[in-house]
């Protein structure tokens, strides 16, 4: 059992080195250019060794974002809620363990912005919201409720994060307790029956 451990745990410290070369990569601006080998390199292992872990390079690129998130809850931020009740406290966490990584979630955004790939575990992000928020969405138009989903989505998104902390040089905290307001805000409102209105033009 101790040797298992052992090897679970240098393949874990192995895939570390890989996704940490490909993030320095990333950071340098060699995303369009960059080779398996260039990787391999950087990791300080062999070609033969990063194929072992990835495939293709397609699916070392498409492991990145599941990698990072996985660091994010190692640090503490909580799993999505069940309910809409703990989205707020969830933004906040979310952003500052962000932070936290910041080199890593910035690669993360770049890759995604700049790859066709669309990771499963976004499709599986997206059904768990749905799921919190479908209390306060099922009586919508589905059109409009998937609408109001992808909004909030949109709100705690390591996208928002990313304009926050860059653009608008924000830390963690406020950014946090920013989006867990604004979000809130629109709870609030989907609880009141306050929802938007759709005339026939948008409607179309």
């Amino acid at each position: 059992m101790m040797a298992q451990d052992l090897r679970e745990r240098q393949t874990e410290l192995t895939r570390d080195l890989i996704l940490g070369a490909l993030i320095g990569l990333v950071a340098d601006g060699r995303l369009a250019e960059f080779s398996v080998q260039d990787v391999a390199d950087g990791a300080g292992v062999s070609l033969r060794t990063v194929y072992r872990h990835f495939a293709s390079r397609d699916a070392l690129l498409e492991a990145v974002t599941p990698w990072a998130e996985q660091r994010l809850r190692a640090a503490g931020v909580m799993v999505l809620p069940v309910s809409a009740d703990g989205l707020s406290d969830w933004v906040k966490a979310k952003f500052i363990g962000m932070e936290k990584f910041a080199p890593i979630m910035m690669a993360s955004v770049t890759l995604d912005a700049a790859t066709p790939i669309r990771s499963e575990h976004v499709a599986k992000g997206m059904v768990a919201l749905r799921g919190a928020l479908v209390e306060l969405t099922s009586d919508l138009d589905p059109r409009l409720a998937e609408a109001v989903v992808w909004t909030i989505r949109q709100i705690c998104s390591t996208k928002t994060w990313l304009t926050l902390y860059e653009e608008g040089g924000i830390d963690a905290e406020h950014a946090g307790a920013a989006a867990a307001w604004t979000v809130e805000l629109l709870l609030a409102a989907l609880r009141q029956g306050n929802v938007p209105q759709i005339g026939e033009k948008g409607s179309r």
